[in-house]
């Protein structure tokens, strides 16, 4: 039995089925197969979480206890498996066919692992690795900015021994709902001295328009950023933050005091910020409706 197959992938899943499925069909083609793949569902059981594969186990668990129980959905998965090690992957990655042997060669104790990201607009349903890599897009984002090479570990993919896990005692679960709780994860492991290494290889991602600027998120942000702050003496670097502040949706940050919502947004301002409309162009709209009106 390879060292791989003690590899056990964890995802979690609220409402990208096709993704999880794409994921599923990424780690069947994998050159070595994981022990297991966990996944926990935030929502509510149905045929999906019945789904089996022919070539690993796959393991259905569910956190269902808040709207978007991220960081205890991940420690639901941590705890699921018995794997020396553990691979957490978003449900939208498409992962390269070496990855899991790679991981396997190089995760260790004291070493966290990811790989290169390339974020793509369009990820046709069902495609593979291979298909993917072969699209105009792939080609062209592997000269632009949407590739790039994380500097730190990144929640998108990652490894993580057992022991290294349960050393930073996994998630903190008071972090709730989106954002900040990975930064606190990836700051719990630098503070024991567990190093980070990137694998040389492509993990296509689907690119969500929100991501940069989730104003959705914007209550759960500015609340764990408050958490962040109380625990470590001061404030994640996250681009988020500075934007909100910049549009006048939070104060401006001091470490006397916590960070407050300002002014909640608009639902014109959140579709705008879903669809991916950078913050410029809807300023410069929103001059032009003044300037007709």
């Amino acid at each position: 039995m390879s060292a791989s197959r003690d590899i056990g992938v964890i995802t979690i899943v609220k409402n990208r089925i096709p993704q999880f499925y794409a994921l599923l069909k990424s780690l069947e083609a994998s050159e070595h197969k994981p022990k297991e793949l966990v996944v926990v569902w935030m929502t509510s059981p149905s045929s999906h979480s019945l789904v089996q594969s022919e070539h690993f186990p796959v393991k259905h668990c569910f956190s269902t206890t808040d709207s978007l129980p991220i960081a205890k959905a991940r420690n639901r998965g941590a705890a699921a498996t018995n794997a020396a090690t553990l691979l957490f992957l978003d449900v939208d990655c498409v992962i390269h066919p070496t990855l899991l042997t790679q991981v396997s060669t190089n995760v260790s104790r004291g070493t966290t692992i990811g790989s290169e990201m390339t974020e793509l607009k369009v990820i046709p349903e069902g495609a593979g690795y291979d298909e993917v890599s072969r699209l105009p897009e792939s080609r062209e984002s592997r000269h632009s900015a949407l590739q790039h090479k994380p500097k730190g570990l990144q929640s998108s993919l990652f490894a993580v021994s057992r022991e290294d896990f349960d050393r930073v005692e996994g998630f903190d679960e008071n972090y709730a709902g989106f954002g900040i709780g990975d930064i606190d994860f990836a700051t719990r492991c630098n503070r024991v001295g567990i190093t980070h290494r990137t694998l040389p290889l492509v993990t296509y991602k689907q690119y969500r328009q929100c991501r940069a600027y989730p104003l959705n998120h914007l209550l759960d942000i500015v609340s764990n950023a408050n958490l962040y702050r109380n625990k470590w003496g001061y404030y994640p670097k996250t681009q988020w933050l500075t934007t909100f502040m910049a549009r006048g949706f939070v104060n401006k940050s001091s470490v006397h005091a916590p960070l407050t919502v300002t002014r909640l947004p608009t639902v014109k301002e959140i579709r705008s910020a879903m669809a991916g409309i950078p913050v410029e162009a809807e300023r410069h709209a929103e001059n032009e409706t003044r300037l007709s009106a």
